[in-house]
């Protein structure tokens, strides 16, 4: 009957053939068995919501003893979990993941995904705390169609970047995928059996479980796997059988606060610490005389030195078991960028100051070479690069919409003005100090090359100076405290 089709049995995979649908049905009786042949054509309204879900190229494991179960209810309660952030519950957390054994097939594990992500969300199974030989299930979306799809992969040990799509799609059975409100989310069971190829775990075992998430969605169904992630995954504290565990299993968040200590550490270091010691350095001079400048300059700079190592020491516990982002790997330029711009910061952090230490007398004829090489050529390279790689840094951790993002870029674009504002001034002044005192030049006039602890004291000491840091520290410090405030509550 075209208009009144029959109802599709539980468990049931239509095959799709442009317009044409054909559904087959295969009943065993006692003793015999019995064939039920329906050809009919369906339209989209009329194949069931549960037939939609599922048309796909795969049609459920090929086993009769293993066929697909039927759809879990909604409200169904789900053994083992964990939710991120620690401790949030629905709809608010970021991330949660739901298993248990299926109550009507106990040959297959339940899943039920969801993240507020655009791209896909995933929970690997993993023999060792990392990402290497894991095989990871979820739910992918893809561009060519806007679908979500559940997939079963395998990430090989190799450093590579994508993940392998598994050939046999067959073992999932997908229920409800779906995005919504910029929140993807997908129900499936799977075979708990492994398929004997090694990219199919036997999941009635014990794993670290990694908790995964990607911005970028896939193109193409059934061909595409996961994309890169900008973040490494979380990853459980111990090993668990999903299969027997239960309970919430709370992710080791360790490696998540020494990323943001990481991250909160380099603004102290560079922006406040690092921008307060150039800042005396060269707008204070006049209003610090006999070295006291440079006294102030010298305790900010290698205080910046010592915070910026920790920092940089930090970055590289957490991520002691993920592939490291190497110098080769050119086709993933962003987490390349903040890697490689950061080792060359680094360097730069250290050679500055033993650059320092071998510095001649302001009257010496090559006291140039220490002003352009120390000031000038290091010091302002690395200034240039430690502020754009925190910005890199931050967009990978939380995303350009997040708003320390915004804060920061704020408190950077502040800081290039006044700095802007302030040497124009500056050069101003000279310029008018030079028409009243021929044959002076432009770097005597504007204090570059005096010594740092024979600054003549000034009879009539300008309030320049202490304004200009009034309006630095005014700004700057609330902004760049709100930055870390952000990072560290995110």
């Amino acid at each position: 009957n075209k208009h009144n089709p029959p109802n599709l049995p539980t468990g049931m995979f239509p095959l799709r053939l442009s317009a044409l649908t054909v559904a087959f049905v295969a009943v065993l009786t006692s003793g015999r068995l019995g064939t039920l042949r329906d050809v009919h054509r369906l339209s989209d309204g009329d194949l069931p919501a549960d037939g939609r879900r599922h048309a796909h190229e795969h049609s459920g494991p090929a086993s009769s003893d293993s066929h697909c179960p039927s759809t879990p209810p909604e409200n169904a309660t789900y053994s083992l979990s964990t939710s991120l952030p620690e401790g949030c519950t629905f709809p608010r957390c970021s991330y949660f993941v739901g298993m248990r054994r299926n109550t009507e097939n106990p040959q297959f594990l339940d899943f039920t995904l969801q993240a507020i992500i655009p791209g896909w969300v995933a929970v690997g199974f993993s023999e060792s705390p990392s990402m290497f030989r894991a095989n990871v299930l979820g739910c992918n979306r893809y561009l060519t169609d806007d679908s979500v799809q559940a997939i079963d992969t395998w990430n090989p040990h190799s450093p590579i970047r994508d993940n392998i799509l598994n050939s046999n799609q067959d073992r999932i059975c997908e229920y409800s995928p779906g995005y919504d409100n910029d929140r993807i989310y997908c129900s499936f069971s799977r075979l708990i059996e492994g398929d004997g190829t090694n990219m199919s775990l036997n999941l009635d075992e014990e794993y670290y479980l990694l908790y995964g998430t990607g911005n970028t969605p896939a193109v193409t169904p059934n061909q595409d796997s996961f994309t890169r992630h900008q973040n490494t995954p979380e990853i459980s504290r111990q090993k668990v059988n999903p299969v027997i565990a239960g309970g919430e299993i709370r992710p080791n968040m360790f490696r998540e606060r020494l990323i943001k200590a990481h991250g909160t550490l380099m603004v102290i270091a560079w922006p406040v610490l690092v921008g307060l010691g150039v800042f005396f350095a060269i707008w204070m001079r006049p209003a610090l005389p006999n070295g006291k400048w440079f006294q102030i300059h010298r305790a900010l700079m290698l205080t910046s030195i010592l915070v910026g190592v920790l920092a940089f020491i930090l970055i590289f516990i957490a991520h002691k078991d993920s592939d490291p982002p190497g110098l080769i790997f050119l086709h993933e330029p962003t987490p390349t960028a903040h890697f490689a711009i950061g080792i060359t910061v680094m360097v730069l952090q250290i050679i500055n100051p033993i650059v320092a230490l071998f510095r001649c007398k302001p009257d010496s004829k090559h006291r140039w070479i220490f002003n352009i090489s120390h000031g000038k050529l290091v010091g302002y390279t690395e200034i240039i690069l430690s502020s754009i790689n925190i910005a890199i840094g931050i967009s990978l951790y939380l995303g350009t919409s997040h708003a320390a993002f915004g804060v920061y870029m704020t408190s950077f674009a502040y800081a290039m003005l006044l700095y802007v504002a302030l040497y124009m001034i500056k050069f101003i002044t000279a310029m008018r100090k030079r028409n009243e005192e021929p044959g002076l030049s432009i770097n005597a006039l504007t204090n570059d090359e005096e010594d740092e602890e024979s600054a003549p004291e000034q009879d009539h000491p300008s309030k320049g100076p202490w304004l200009s840091l009034l309006l630095f520290l005014m700004v700057m410090l609330p902004l760049l405290i709100t930055v870390i405030i952000l990072i560290a509550a995110a």
